[in-house]
């Protein structure tokens, strides 16, 4: 049985002062604190209500370190984390699987969280299930971008930067469907909470068949692209990927007669068994980070996430 179909919305791209982690973290409260009351295409948000998430920003002596969201709804008490530091914290984050480092930006996902403790205590919810941290790229170049997708469930980010178009990304929440009737197959809600992350560096073919610079791919190694899910009722990290056939998609096979653009459902798996669908994130042809596409003129269909800002490559439709 089918959940509840995610909505996708994009917020105002906001570009960091510099590409220190401080202004980075600040960019990305720039576009999600709860006084942001428009999306980008001009639909009200309000913060806890629809697709809009409540954020808060943690600081110490005035320097943010952690930006922290926490969805409209859902009964898991899910949060997504976006973190960073200058210095070695201490205690030291927990990690997925990469080490952590200074001067990077972070992503982590937790489920059942109690009260907020500290970004970097082992729970930083004092209570819940915790994935851990996982980087979002290395150096981040100037001019650094950030623009996020809010969806009832989930967040999904793409990082600008520099010049020619490149592009780290990261997401997760209640992202996976398991398109199934069997209560063993997903959490209480019926969902499957996942977090995913595209490494160390930006995208490079987004939709091949690899461990590094992919989306929603797994790889065992510090700095690979990560992919995770919690098996349901329980804190243990599944490794997952997505199926692979949809590495070079060309325009020509992703565009009807009429002229319309179709998209391809993404079913993701692990080792030891099927995981479920991506919900409402379709593959597309090949277009450009951040453009939006319409059924008609001013009836949006969705949003593009793919690997480049500037140039058409690997995309996905993030579902309006």
């Amino acid at each position: 049985m089918s959940l509840p179909a995610l909505h996708h919305r994009k917020l105002v791209t906001t570009t960091a002062t510099t590409n220190g982690i401080t202004d980075v973290l600040d960019a990305i409260w720039a576009a999600v604190q709860p006084s942001v009351t428009t999306y980008a295409d001009g639909s009200t948000r309000t913060a806890g209500s629809g697709t809009a998430w409540t954020w808060t920003r943690y600081q110490a002596a005035g320097v943010t370190q952690a930006v922290y969201g926490t969805p409209p709804t859902g009964s898991l008490a899910q949060r997504i984390l976006f973190v960073g530091a200058t210095t070695n914290p201490t205690p030291t984050p927990t990690m997925l699987i990469d080490t952590w480092s200074n001067n990077r930006l972070h992503i982590g996902l937790v489920k059942n969280a109690g009260t907020f403790n500290a970004w970097n205590a082992a729970s930083p919810f004092t209570t819940g299930q915790f994935t851990g941290y996982t980087m979002i790229g290395t150096t981040l170049t100037s001019p650094v971008t950030i623009t996020i997708f809010e969806s009832e469930e989930t967040i999904q980010i793409g990082v600008g930067i520099g010049t020619a178009g490149g592009v780290h990304g990261a997401g997760g929440g209640a992202i996976i469907d398991p398109d199934t009737n069997d209560a063993v197959d997903g959490e209480s809600d019926g969902r499957i909470y996942g977090l995913w992350t595209g490494g160390s560096s930006t995208f490079n073919t987004m939709l091949n068949n690899a461990a590094t610079n992919t989306f929603m791919n797994h790889g065992a190694s510090s700095t690979n692209s990560h992919f995770v899910t919690f098996a349901p009722g329980t804190g243990t990290i599944v490794p997952t990927a997505r199926e692979n056939f949809y590495f070079s998609i060309t325009a020509a096979q992703r565009t009807t007669r009429a002229g319309k653009f179709p998209g391809t459902p993404l079913y993701v798996t692990s080792t030891s068994n099927w995981v479920g669908r991506v919900r409402e994130i379709r593959v597309i042809r090949p277009a450009i980070f951040g453009q939006r596409l319409d059924t008609t003129l001013g009836t949006i269909k969705g949003y593009v996430y793919a690997q480049s800002t500037s140039t058409n490559g690997d995309a996905v439709l993030l579902e309006y």
